[in-house]
């Protein structure tokens, strides 16, 4: 758990400096956006039974920030902030990549 933590505080401390534009249109070396929207439907069916516990499923999309190949974390997204949701060190809340 500790090197989840600390994966997600260097993390979100590398996307300090950058606007939510550049964020949004960052790309990884297959040339794909690394970070963007999914829509609710795109979830696991346990995370979207989980959004529904919390009283979030009246969202229509979460935003997922990439760290590295699989690591994710993923939120709502509401202004500048971001509510962190989920850390997902295996990329196992989102169905897809995208």
């Amino acid at each position: 758990m500790k090197s989840n933590l600390e994966a997600v505080l260097n993390g979100l401390k590398s996307y300090e400096e950058f606007t939510w534009h550049q964020i949004k249109t960052m790309t990884h070396d297959r040339g794909k956006t690394k970070n963007h929207s999914v829509k609710l439907e795109g979830l696991t069916k346990e995370a979207q039974n989980r959004l529904t516990q919390i009283k979030s499923d009246d969202i229509a999309e979460v935003f997922s920030l990439r760290f590295n190949n699989l690591f994710r974390v993923i939120g709502i997204r509401d202004g500048a902030v971001l509510y962190i949701l989920w850390i997902d060190p295996d990329h196992k809340v989102c169905k897809t990549s995208h």
